[in-house]
This record gives structure tokens, C-alpha cells and sequence, in this order.
């Protein structure tokens, strides 16, 4: 690992630890405790002449972590007493992952 890499894995897991809190991922009968970054379910942003909105919930956790799990969509993700699905995974090149998320029926 280099030094860039590094300091990148350091600053995700302070931000993680700061920002963050406890999930639980379920695969299949496995489930396995995370910690990772929650966004609200709403989003209304402009793009240029364009209106983007997102009512979907996502969940950021560290790809490090997260990957060696195999989740993938329609896996569970728990925070608190809310199950919710993955709907979308979408891993960065800045070593996070993002799930996009739907409240489980």
C-alpha cells in the first residue's frame, strides 16, 4: 500500500468513525457488524437546467471491509430496528462503497 493509499484508508476511517454508526449486513444467514456513513433518504439538487431528486436512502461503508462480505443487491442492511435492501452497489476509487438502500418490505 502506498503512502496516498494510506492516508486515504486513514481519512475513511476517521470519517467513518466521526460520521458514522452501526449496521449490521446481512448475506444470506450471515450477518456481520459495520460501521458506516447513513444519508437521509431525500435529495433535491439542481443540474444545470435539470431537477435531480433521490428519495432513496444510501449507506457508505469501506470497501476494505465491506467487499470480503460478497453482498450484493437484494442483500439486507439493518440500522436499528429499520431492514432495509440493497438496491444499488457502487464502490469509488477513493475506497469507499455506497448502497444505494429501499425500506424492506
Amino acid at each position: 500500500m502506498g503512502r496516498f493509499d494510506a492516508a486515504l484508508n486513514r481519512l475513511n476511517r476517521a470519517a467513518t468513525r466521526n460520521f458514522g454508526r452501526p449496521f449490521v449486513v446481512r448475506v444470506g444467514a450471515a450477518e456481520t457488524a459495520l460501521d458506516g456513513i447513513f444519508h437521509a433518504p431525500y435529495r433535491d439538487e439542481s443540474v444545470g437546467d435539470l431537477d435531480v431528486r433521490n428519495l432513496s436512502p444510501t449507506v457508505e461503508f469501506i470497501t476494505a471491509d465491506f467487499a470480503p462480505l460478497g453482498a450484493a443487491e437484494r442483500d439486507i442492511v439493518i440500522d436499528g430496528a429499520t431492514e432495509y435492501t440493497i438496491v444499488v452497489i457502487e464502490p469509488d476509487d477513493g475506497g469507499m462503497t455506497r448502497c444505494l438502500l429501499r425500506a424492506y418490505p
